[in-house]
């Protein structure tokens, strides 16, 4: 197919089946580049994209305009230009590049074999060297093959078919929502990548990270990260009311405990009121954002720690203490672990050996046998300080008795 003009079907109530088996980098739609090539306002067209052609296997335009338009690549191909699809279903082997230049990229459900691999390109470089990230939508994604992203964001609806790996690359970010009605939850085997994995909805669970190191957001869902023993991102956003969960084996505990639980290291932590973190979380070096204390159940190691909200915390103080962490089960400062169900007196240290951005700082950090974390003015007595004055003064007391 040759030419910069629109193939347009406009038969409603039929079913048509049409297959490409040659090149296509020649058809350029340029007429009218907001539908582009193939333009399907009414019926049903079962579209196939196959053959072994002798140049490019890119095509410009695939456009479901009014009507529905499910497209089946059956060869290695680029799609690029305007692609709005009802369905999209890359067959076993073959891989297809989404090439998002600035316009619209949707696809409704998408299946993508064993084997196949869909790579979302929403990278474009003007001619003068800007560059430029888009977006891309996809429905609900099944299958076993691989989904790799190349900067922007994808959005996906729904993954709960998926069983094959996502790979979400350097400034990307790859969004599920879990919105698809009855299929609140959604599944990956394999997460890698050092972009971000956001979650809006129901909850996401990978079954495997090893490879991954970007960055984590569960902002109105969840996200359960199994058969983890040690995980390391840069950036963890829990929204409220949300959990994240880091677990060394292949389901997610009932009642998880510190053993259960994978080793968490995050360089930029924000945690929401009524968040919760299932991880053993090592925070040296990092930057803390706390709007609301947040809620564990797990161990805590703080080193060096840039409480970025502090004035804010102690502004909103009520009371002589700000709750940080609740339901800690071991606190490690300075190399040395307290354990919750061991202390008989709560253990405090200035406020400035944990966070660097206090000096001398005017709050104690103290951990109790409740498993909490809180600030604490240093006017307030220690439990052991409190206990020492009081014999003091009885001893005083008595001494004065015997000599009257």
């Amino acid at each position: 197919v040759k030419g910069d003009g629109n193939l347009v079907f406009n038969q409603a109530n039929h079913e048509t089946a049409l297959s490409f088996k040659g090149d296509l980098s020649e058809w350029t739609s340029t007429v009218d580049d907001q539908y582009g090539g193939l333009r399907v306002c009414a019926g049903i067209i079962n579209a196939t994209i196959e053959g072994t052609p002798k140049k490019g296997s890119v095509a410009n335009a695939f456009n479901a305009d009014g009507g529905t338009l499910n497209l089946t690549i059956s060869r290695d191909a680029t799609l690029g230009n305007r692609v709005v699809v009802t369905s999209l279903t890359i067959s076993e082997g073959k891989s297809l590049n989404l090439a998002n230049n600035g316009r619209k990229v949707e696809a409704g459900s998408t299946v993508i074999d064993t084997g196949a691999t869909v790579t979302v390109d929403n990278k474009s470089t003007a001619e003068n060297g800007t560059v430029s990230y888009g977006s891309v939508k996809l429905g609900t994604v099944s299958g076993a093959g691989a989904l790799k992203t190349v900067g922007g964001t994808t959005e996906i609806a729904n993954a709960s078919g998926f069983t094959g790996s996502l790979e979400v690359g350097a400034n990307s970010v790859a969004t599920i929502k879990n919105s698809i009605k009855g299929s609140t939850e959604s599944s990956i085997t394999t997460l890698k990548g050092t972009g971000t994995l956001k979650t809006t909805g129901g909850k996401t669970t990978v079954a495997s990270a090893a490879d991954f190191s970007g960055a984590l957001e569960a902002n109105g869902g969840n996200i359960d990260i199994l058969g983890t023993s040690t995980l390391t991102v840069t950036d963890l956003v829990i929204g409220a009311s949300n959990t994240v969960g880091v677990y060394e084996g292949s389901t997610a505990p009932t009642t998880p405990t510190t053993t259960d639980e994978g080793t968490l290291t995050v360089t930029n932590l924000t945690a929401n009121s009524g968040s919760t973190l299932n991880a053993n979380l090592v925070l040296d070096g990092a930057n803390l954002t706390l709007n609301g204390s947040l809620t564990m159940g797990s161990s805590l190691t703080l080193n060096n720690v840039n409480l970025v909200n502090w004035n804010t915390l102690v502004g909103n103080q009520t009371g002589n203490s700000i709750v940080l962490f609740t339901s800690v089960d071991e606190l490690t400062l300075g190399g040395t672990t307290y354990k919750a169900t061991e202390l008989t007196e709560a253990v405090q240290v200035g406020a400035g050996t944990v966070f660097s951005n206090q000096g001398a700082s005017a709050y104690n950090l103290s951990f109790g046998h409740d498993g909490v974390v809180s600030l604490m003015t240093q006017d307030t007595p220690e439990p052991t300080t409190a206990t020492l004055s009081l014999l003091a003064l009885m001893a005083l007391a008595a001494r004065r008795r015997r000599k009257a």
